[in-house]
């Protein structure tokens, strides 16, 4: 039976029982540790809540970063520039679960407009079932329809791999007013 499963590792322990008249044995427990390679399913959800937004408005998008699986920590979050739309503040991150927030700031990993656009914004601590959220303001500048608008979140852990990869990324799609 697994009786560990922790650390990386999954320790596996197995005991035989005698027959009645069978001669003694040294020993008749086994243990085995060997590597786990857990599989993780981070899911990413962003909308502005509305379907069409007008040149010169700005509109706010809600971020969600969930980790459906084992342990994520260190996951990174993109959110690249899209033409027609310029990002212009970040709130205050939530965080879930367990979940850590990125730290706010300028430095490499921290939660800032130039680390989500080019994709190195780092989740400290993301554990199974936690949870981060944040919104994106944006003002406004397309000019033709749709404005689409894509986040990814990507696990790093090595010797984890991915469940369902579609969900890592969504997008928010509105049409021009």
């Amino acid at each position: 039976s697994a009786t560990d499963v922790t650390n990386g590792q999954v320790t596996n322990i197995a005991t035989a029982h005698a027959l009645a008249n069978a001669p003694p044995v040294s020993s008749n427990t086994a243990t085995k540790t060997v590597p786990y390679f857990g599989v993780i399913d981070l899911a990413v959800t962003k909308d502005d809540g509305v379907t069409k937004l007008e040149t010169g408005s700005t509109t706010i998008y809600t971020l969600q970063i969930v980790n459906n699986g084992p342990s994520a920590d260190g996951a990174t979050l993109s959110d690249p520039a899209v033409a027609g739309l310029t990002k212009t503040l970040i709130g205050p991150c939530a965080a879930f679960g367990g979940a850590a927030c990125p730290i706010a700031g300028a430095g490499a990993g921290q939660l800032n407009i130039t680390n989500l656009e080019n994709g190195t914004v780092v989740i400290p601590t993301l554990p199974n079932g936690g949870s981060i959220s944040f919104t994106v303001s944006a003002t406004v500048e397309a000019r033709d329809a749709p404005v689409l608008n894509t986040a990814t979140a990507t696990q790093v852990n090595t010797g984890l791999s991915e469940a369902f990869t579609p969900n890592n990324t969504d997008e928010d799609s509105d049409l021009l007013a």
